[in-house]
């Protein structure tokens, strides 16, 4: 005689509350995941948007600039317009550094015509004024220098 139930009237229950859950568990999963990969590949849309359009620029071979249309993520409007603020200080930084190279080549350019104007100068200055020159010698002995008659050791050279 049973008290309550049979037990295998719960038995059978609990069999088929199992495969139910087991069931919807396995159903709800994968639609759950692609949910979830929908949702976020909608969401990072304007994201990936200004990662082409960014990754797009060359400031060393063309001069376009990023143009970002603002959409209503406040994350990615902030990201394109510190990405704007980054680009302006390359470009007005390599605006300086052009012209402080062509400020060098400029100084490197005077000061080149200015020494070898000088220095040219002052041999032919001491060519014509000093006659025949004769310069140290590979044995050590000391250069002279001839006027006319008097051979006198040499006040150019400063080792005689």
């Amino acid at each position: 005689m049973w008290l309550f139930s049979p037990d295998t009237a719960a038995r059978t229950q609990r069999g088929f509350v199992r495969r139910r859950v087991l069931a919807a568990a396995l159903l709800a999963a994968p639609a759950s995941g692609l949910l979830v990969w929908v949702a976020t590949a909608r969401a990072a849309r304007p994201l990936r948007r200004l990662r082409r359009r960014a990754g797009g620029l060359d400031p060393r071979t063309s001069p376009a600039r990023l143009d970002h249309t603002p959409t209503r993520i406040a994350e990615v409007d902030v990201l394109a317009r510190t990405l704007q603020t980054v680009l302006a200080r390359y470009d007005e930084q390599a605006a300086r550094i052009a012209e402080a190279l062509a400020t060098a080549r400029s100084f490197a350019a005077a000061a080149s015509h200015e020494l070898r104007n000088t220095l040219m100068s002052t041999r032919t200055h001491f060519g014509t004024s000093l006659g025949t020159l004769t310069f140290p010698r590979a044995n050590g002995s000391r250069c002279w220098r001839t006027f006319g008659e008097t051979t006198v050791g040499c006040s150019v050279c400063w080792s005689c």
